[in-house]
């Protein structure tokens, strides 16, 4: 099992560049699902008090030895997974951009169509026909509805807003898609305001 790879400074901010394996990320979406459907993810998006040492004690306890820490791993992995998931979300609430099932991935019907976006947003560079299976399960994390349909134009607003405030500093980086593990529900008790 990997358990992690060394830290590197970038400027003056030290940050984990750790590649994480299909079963550690797997098992970190469980773990979160469970978070959330116990209240441990506050109403603006971010999660409650305690909430990334739960995620860490209940990595530790499904992967042992894998080494992941709350603050240095965990935290900024949720962090480029947000990210990812609110462009992906805002590409799908503009006309002429869908959502492919089977690759998972962002379909748009021109490509004149994605140059214009891009051009203003340029975030979304990357995510055309690019895979990212944890979409789907991220929407109930993070807390947003799924928008559907190739021309999806349900967008929350003040969340967004909310969510990009957060996320501005963050690249895009994701790793490989999981496989599904199970965890076992912890007490509402673990979470605090």
């Amino acid at each position: 099992m990997d358990s992690g790879g060394p830290s590197h400074t970038t400027g003056n901010k030290t940050e984990s560049r750790r590649a994480w394996t299909k079963d550690e990320e797997e098992a970190m979406l469980n773990i979160l699902d469970v978070v959330v459907a116990n209240g441990g993810r506050a109403d603006n998006g971010t999660f409650k008090s305690g909430s990334y040492k739960y995620i860490e004690n209940e990595l530790e306890k499904l992967l042992p030895g894998s080494g992941l820490k709350a603050y240095l791993h965990i935290k900024f992995k949720i962090r480029i997974w947000k990210k990812s998931y609110a462009v992906i979300f805002d590409i799908l609430n503009t006309s002429s951009f869908g959502w492919n099932d089977v690759r998972k991935c962002v379909v748009v019907d021109s490509e004149e169509i994605w140059r214009s976006f891009v051009e203003s947003h340029k975030d979304a560079s990357n995510w055309r026909d690019k895979s990212f299976p944890y979409y789907e399960r991220l929407a109930n994390i993070f807390g947003k509805d799924l928008p559907t349909g190739s021309s999806a134009e349900t967008l929350n607003h003040m969340a967004n807003a909310a969510l990009q405030e957060e996320i501005h500093d963050d690249d895009n980086e994701i790793d490989d898609e999981g496989s599904p593990m199970s965890t076992t529900l912890p007490s509402n008790s673990q979470y605090t305001t």
